[in-house]
């Protein structure tokens, strides 16, 4: 008998104008490209609840839809049910087979209380992240308790559980009997048809400006690298949901002078241009699951120097595809960059190693594949029960 082909549903960010504004976003994009082309698919909806816009829909592909609408405020104090409900809504005009919800937070709790059969990938450990920011303030200690309770809340519930990098599976800890899948987010195909060309002593940072990424540090650092390297350049490209700190990086920068630029957040094709230029990528960041922005660095065959936190040494080997260093250990950040940015045809060869890896992990095609076979495994535990 043939099988209807599977309508998924997705809640999660999707790229705005081409602009993904995180790696989750990155990520879904990949993923759902790539899941587009299988068979085994009829349609897609990603539906995405934002703060900042009205209902607004557009297709991303032949068979993809994105949906998003206005995301409730105070949702962890209310529970959030005006976006569970409109988010039911919505499956149900669909008529959705399955829900996967992007991340352990918001999007996750509300694809995990809809009454399907749902999968959630795991894409930052959202507890420890409010953990870390929220201080000693009692509204900061009453918010983290409400975030770790909502994270419980969606382990819990969920039929399965995507883990993007070893260091996330170990961290969480679903229900008795909920199965745990580790796939690593895919790396948007275009950064594979990035060519290896002659490069600049060009360094490139691709993130929001963010405490937890550290690009203080990061400017910081850069000032040595251009004592001993008067050519080199670092780029920082994302937005700046904290203007506070971004006033305090750019200030920081403007010290060091124009060997530091801010070009703001780039779409895929301004990031493409801006890598092919670029000697090494750089992420210097405190805490971190698995960045796509590493991922797709590799993708793109370029070197890439960062913190060893979280999985991110589940991605690098340490002379082989780029450099690792420790957390806040600014001395050695500047000589990992100086290696990478004096000499380009070590550059090239820790970069074309990691296209290697990159194929081999997160390719597109891949992270779908390896998706489809958890929706089967779900599905599948849902028609036997």
């Amino acid at each position: 008998m043939k099988v209807r082909p599977l309508r998924l549903m997705i809640v999660g960010p999707y790229p705005d104008a081409g602009v993904a504004r995180g790696g989750v976003d990155a990520a879904v994009e990949g993923l759902v490209s790539s899941l587009a082309h299988r068979d085994e698919i009829g349609s897609i909806l990603v539906l995405s609840p934002e703060r900042r816009l009205d209902h607004v829909e557009f297709s991303a592909n032949s068979k993809t839809r994105v949906l998003r609408i206005p995301a409730q405020r105070l949702a962890l104090s209310t529970g959030g049910f005006r976006d569970v409900w409109a988010a039911r809504a919505a499956a149900r005009e669909f008529g959705a087979d399955l829900i996967h919800g992007q991340g352990v937070g918001r999007a996750g709790d509300v694809a995990t209380r809809l009454g399907w059969p749902s999968v959630v990938t795991v894409h930052g450990m959202a507890h420890i992240e409010e953990r870390a920011l929220a201080g000693d303030s009692l509204r900061g200690r009453a918010r983290v308790a409400l975030v770790e309770r909502m994270v419980r809340r969606v382990l819990d519930r969920a039929n399965a559980v995507i883990s993007i990098s070893e260091y996330d599976r170990a961290q969480l800890v679903p229900r008795d009997g909920t199965p745990v899948f580790v796939i690593p987010n895919a790396a948007r195909l275009e950064f594979f048809d990035i060519p290896i060309v002659e490069s600049e002593s060009l360094a490139f940072y691709s993130g929001g400006i963010v405490r937890r990424k550290n690009p203080l540090g990061l400017v910081t650092a850069f000032a040595s690298v251009t004592k001993m390297l008067p050519d080199a350049r670092l780029v920082i490209a994302g937005g700046s949901p904290d203007l506070a700190y971004a006033q305090e990086v750019r200030a920081a920068a403007n010290s060091v002078g124009p060997a530091i630029s801010f070009p703001g957040a780039l779409d895929t094709n301004s990031l493409s241009r801006v890598l092919e230029r670029s000697r090494c990528a750089v992420l210097y960041s405190h805490q971190e699951t698995l960045p796509c922005a590493i991922a797709e660095a590799m993708a793109a065959g370029r070197a890439v120097v960062a913190s060893d936190v979280g999985g991110i040494g589940e991605m690098i080997t340490s002379g082989e595809n780029g450099f690792l260093v420790v957390d806040g250990d600014e001395p050695a950040l500047v000589a990992a960059l100086c290696r990478c940015l004096g000499d380009e045809e070590l550059a090239q060869r820790l970069g074309a190693r990691g296209r290697e890896v990159a194929l081999s992990r997160f390719h597109p095609d891949a992270i779908a594949d390896a998706t489809l076979g958890v929706y089967r495994t779900v599905l599948s535990a849902a028609v036997k029960s």
